[in-house]
């Protein structure tokens, strides 16, 4: 950088210095306040039936093990299923996807 630009940075580099370290304190005092004030909260006002229904709920929404077993079948039987050969290569890319002969119609002119 040529001397000019340094020359007029030079008036300012302290100012901003200043204004870096108010700001970085006023971050880290936030910052630990707000982890002060979280961990001297031990949670107690929280009522018994509320937690339980809690863990309730978690073990309710949990699948079992039976369903994860048959989710497990379902997608490997999905996975080797082969694509249908008609149509060579091209035919195998676009398998499963909509026909793409009318993009952009606006109408529908399957049902006449």
């Amino acid at each position: 950088m040529s001397p000019g630009p340094l020359r007029a940075r030079r008036r300012f580099r302290t100012r901003n210095a200043l204004v870096g370290v108010v700001l970085l304190t006023f971050v880290v005092g936030v910052f630990s306040y707000s982890m002060a004030a979280v961990k001297q909260d031990t949670f107690d006002d929280l009522d018994d039936a509320v937690k339980d229904k809690a863990i309730m709920d978690t073990k309710r929404a949990a699948p079992s093990v039976e369903d994860e077993k048959r989710a497990m079948r379902a997608a490997a039987a999905f996975a080797t299923e082969s694509p249908p050969r008609s149509g060579g290569v091209l035919a195998s890319l676009k398998w499963g996807v909509p026909p793409s002969d009318r993009t952009g119609c606006a109408e529908d002119r399957s049902n006449p």
